[in-house]
């Protein structure tokens, strides 16, 4: 929490998006989804966003296409890092709706 926002961000130093989740997925789990939304679309199995729980993924944009990644931390949380000038820090789906979801 609190990481700047660094677009092409892949270190504790800052983070985009996509180098969050797939930073925070490799010290977790030791797994690499990638380091760009489209690749991690693929690291699980779509689900709709209602279905989501914490842990799984959540994306923005048409499959393919996506412009934004986020984790899920249960009911319509979820932590990101949301654009140049913030931090990583919590969202609400209520606020801004991913499109669909990826089970992990």
């Amino acid at each position: 929490m609190g990481t700047p926002y660094a677009w092409g961000g892949r270190t504790p130093d800052g983070f985009d998006c996509s180098g969050f989740t797939q930073h925070v997925y490799k010290q977790v789990t030791g797994r690499d989804i990638g380091g760009y939304t489209v690749p991690q679309e693929n690291a699980g199995t779509q689900i709709s966003v209602n279905e989501a729980q914490a842990g799984d993924l959540l994306f923005w944009g048409s499959k393919g296409g996506t412009y934004h990644v986020a984790i899920s931390t249960g009911g319509s949380s979820f932590i990101h890092a949301p654009k140049p000038g913030d931090t990583v820090k919590n969202g609400d789906t209520q606020y801004f709706t991913p499109d669909f979801a990826v089970r992990m």
